[in-house]
């Protein structure tokens, strides 16, 4: 990988960025890159290892695999569920109405990211006390995050607006994992979080997304909450979980 290289089409199958390598360290251990989005404009400097890069160069290609996340370095497990049994899904285009769900409240525009899969990790200070794999009611609050990335808000914009609350969908939360200053920089693509490493960071990994068609008006709480079953009706309704 030298000055001036591009690698396109990396991170998520439905966005499309390209990526241009502005410096690299002498000892080739890091490279310095310029990102942007073509449809929307939006551009960021990352410094990022040598080796994700090249990870994610080999993830453009058309019969690569895609599940980077899985094959990043050191990433050291603090909660990972006991049994490794698949989540449930949909069955016959139906999802069975769970009887407890658990609701995570989200500032704008962060929620709609984990419903749509473009934003695997979501960073917390604190550990769940509840069991793996769980069931989780994304929750958009009311609480606007202006510093967010122009990327991340742009995959916001529409229903649910700045400033309204309401579930936008579910997702299974199925590992939860302390960061280090490695794991922060290398898992990047899936965070989206442009904040300095700071000890103490988790990263709760959220699979199988769902996203509600229209959000479902619900009032939010601080940590994990559980959602009344009269919400977890409307968000299943008769056919399950809709998606967009």
């Amino acid at each position: 990988m030298r000055k001036g290289d591009r690698v396109k089409n990396i991170v998520a199958a439905d966005e499309t960025l390209e990526l241009t390598v502005i410096r690299v360290a002498r000892d080739g251990t890091w490279v310095d890159v310029r990102v942007r989005q073509p449809h929307t404009g939006a551009a960021w400097s990352k410094r990022l290892p040598r080796f994700i890069l090249r990870r994610l160069e080999a993830a453009s290609r058309p019969c690569a695999r895609r599940e980077g996340v899985q094959e990043a370095a050191g990433e050291p497990f603090l909660r990972s569920p006991k049994h490794s049994r698949p989540p449930r899904g949909r069955k016959e285009g139906k999802m069975k109405r769970p009887t407890i769900v658990h609701g995570l409240s989200v500032s704008w525009p962060w929620a709609v990211p984990i419903v749509t899969s473009y934003k695997r990790f979501e960073v917390r200070h604190w550990e769940p006390r509840v069991g793996l794999p769980c069931l989780v009611a994304i929750h958009q609050a009311k609480s606007i995050d202006s510093n967010a990335p122009l990327h991340v808000q742009a995959k916001s914009n529409g229903r649910p607006w700045p400033g309204e609350n309401g579930i936008v969908g579910v997702a299974t939360l199925v590992e939860v994992i302390r960061f280090t200053a490695q794991t922060w920089e290398s898992l990047f693509p899936f965070h989206w979080d442009e904040g300095d490493f700071e000890d103490g960071l988790l990263g709760w990994k959220f699979s199988n997304p769902l996203k509600c068609r229209d959000p479902i008006p619900c009032k939010g709480n601080r940590g994990l909450w559980r959602v009344p079953p009269e919400v977890i009706a409307a968000v299943y309704g008769e056919e399950g979980v809709p998606q967009t």
